[in-house]
């Protein structure tokens, strides 16, 4: 169960990452 939810966490962490990137991303566009 542990195992499970750090893997769960890591691809949340991945996630956020790959949104704070795209809002980055956008912010420079604008």
């Amino acid at each position: 169960m542990e195992k499970v939810q750090i893997g769960l966490q890591e691809n949340l962490k991945k996630r956020g990452l790959k949104v704070g990137m795209g809002k980055l991303n956008g912010m420079k566009v604008l």
